[in-house]
Order: C-alpha cells, then structure tokens, then sequence
C-alpha cells in the first residue's frame, strides 16, 4: 500500500478537502469526548445546542443563518437533537409553516455541562496551536473574511484572465 497522501500532493487547490479532512477528524474526536463525559449531544450540534440554550427559541431559517450553515443541515441536526430529548419543534402560531426548535429542560442541562467541557476543549486546541506554532482560529477568521470579500472563483478568473493577457 502507498503511504503517500495524494490529496496532501495535490497542494493549495486541495485545501478545502485538507480543511474537511481535519474538521471531521476533531468532529470525531470531540464528539468522542462528549460521549465520555456522559453528554448526549452529537458533536455537529454542539452550536446548535449552545445557541439555543444562550438565545431561546428560534426558528430554523435563523438558526441557520446564525451559525452561517445550511437550512437541510440544521433541519437534520434539530431531528437528532428532538430524537435525544435535548429539543422539540413546533409550528410558529403566527406562520404555521416556520419551525421553532427549543431545548428542553434536559437540553439546557446538557448545554451547561457542555459549556464547561468547552473550556477543557479550548484548552487542547490551544496547546494544539502553540505544538504547531500557528494561531489557526485567527488564520481561519481572516481567510473567512477574505473569501467573503473576493471568493476563489473570482480571484481565479481574474488570474486567468490576466494569465491570457500576457
């Protein structure tokens, strides 16, 4: 078997798979975490739970938009978080079509003990970042602005045209 890591070859036009690669390994490993310290809440609604649990009820679009994830993924979270009694879901009486998802009381219970799992887990991705000497939270928020601002596929097109002018 070759031990080469093909998409680590590939270089810099690999990098949202490199970025994947290791959000679901520390979604794994957190998640596994969790599940140790007796929570119940899956490692993918972790913000979910803590938004909720901080700001009350809300509707999904919101929640959404909150956490800048997509609607099918929070509609598939909140159904996992209503499936381990952490939530529930009602119609908006004002917009029967709107959701509202809120915790129930075991969930806000399980959001405080996920709070302060949070600082131990800070802890570990902060001394993370001091073993590979770099400061990926504050690199990852300014590649988010700056993506925001100019995403790849324009910055591509301008080089490729500038690449033609030449």
């Amino acid at each position: 078997m070759d031990d080469k890591d093909f998409i680590e070859e590939m270089g810099t036009a690999f990098l949202a798979h490199r970025l994947k690669r290791a959000s679901e390994a520390l979604v794994d490993d957190i998640s596994a975490l969790l599940v140790s310290r007796g929570l119940a809440i899956p490692g993918r609604g972790a913000s979910t739970v803590l938004l909720l649990h901080r700001d009350g009820p809300m509707g999904i679009t919101e929640i959404a938009q909150r956490l800048r994830l997509s609607h099918p993924l929070i509609i598939r979270m909140t159904n996992k978080l209503v499936d381990a009694e952490l939530a529930t879901t009602s119609s908006d009486p004002n917009d029967m079509r709107r959701s509202v998802v809120a915790l129930t009381r075991q969930g806000h219970e399980q959001a405080l003990r996920l709070e302060a799992c949070n600082k131990d887990i800070e802890r570990a991705i902060s001394a993370v970042f001091d073993e590979i000497g770099l400061d990926m939270l504050a690199g990852l928020t300014r590649l988010e602005s700056a993506l925001r601002t100019r995403p790849i596929s324009a910055r591509a097109a301008e080089e490729g045209a500038a690449q033609t002018e030449r």
